[in-house]
């Protein structure tokens, strides 16, 4: 199949010497197909209008990044377009808050298929007791997550491309809490430069500020005496009002 099987009767000849790429998507429930188009730049805003289409079709503008095996360039610039493994030991995290991953697998799918990013922290995945382990998500494996013991819904989760080596620290996924403090956390060793990803959520309703505030305190005394020669990236959703100047905010 081609680009100018879908778009609409506008001349091919338009179109010559052009190349375009139709790549099909993990099927949705609430759509019939749906399908990634990559064309020349100078086409995009040509190819965004929906009157170049047939009627029903929603178009989506997104920005794909090409995989490294089919895709060759510099060593620098194919450090910043993929996060994978270079000289500098680059690695690209997205952090997303699912709210119910339950149910948006599919999503999930497609957001990682648009945005592949090296590892993806998970917040509110709502997975209860060992249901996680389930899980597929193509091309990623599960390092860890975390499930409320006492409560329902939230949770975190980091998931990580399947070339990439990993592995858990249970250093900082003990310190988890429900409401307060839940957290998974993994260190990825393999790369030129060692690096740690934490994911944390905090309940905006229930999670009590100061006990989530003395569980980051004890987590950074763990990374400065135990992972000090790594890069820690540490994500989330704290439900902290940052821009605030109450006292609770401040520490």
């Amino acid at each position: 199949m081609t680009a100018l099987y879908i778009i609409n009767p506008i001349p091919k000849e338009k179109y010559t010497g052009y190349e375009f790429q139709v790549t099909a998507l993990p099927k949705r429930e609430e759509v019939r197909v749906s399908f990634k188009v990559g064309a020349d730049s100078e086409l995009m805003e040509q190819l965004y209008k929906s009157d170049n289409w047939p009627a029903g079709m929603v178009i989506k503008k997104s920005t794909f990044f090409e995989d490294q095996e089919n895709f060759e360039l510099p060593d620098r610039v194919h450090q910043k377009a993929t996060g994978r493994k270079t000289s500098s030991g680059y690695l690209s995290v997205m952090h997303l808050n699912c709210q119910c991953l339950v149910n948006k697998i599919n999503e999930l799918e497609v957001t990682l298929e648009e945005h592949p990013c090296s590892v993806t922290c998970v917040t509110e995945h709502w997975f209860e007791g060992t249901a996680f382990d389930s899980v597929n998500i193509s091309g990623y494996y599960l390092i860890d997550y975390y499930s409320r013991t006492s409560h329902i819904h939230s949770g975190t989760a980091i998931l990580c491309k399947n070339h990439i080596k990993a592995q858990p620290v249970e250093e900082i996924k003990s310190l988890s809490l429900d409401l307060h403090f839940e957290c998974v956390a993994s260190k990825f060793t393999d790369l030129i430069t060692n690096i740690i990803v934490i994911v944390i959520y905090r309940s905006s309703s229930n999670g009590n500020i100061n006990v989530f505030f003395d569980k980051f305190n004890i987590m950074l005394d763990i990374l400065s005496k135990k992972f000090r020669k790594y890069k820690w990236i540490i994500c989330g959703d704290f439900n902290i009002n940052f821009l605030g100047q109450q006292f609770e905010n401040l520490r």
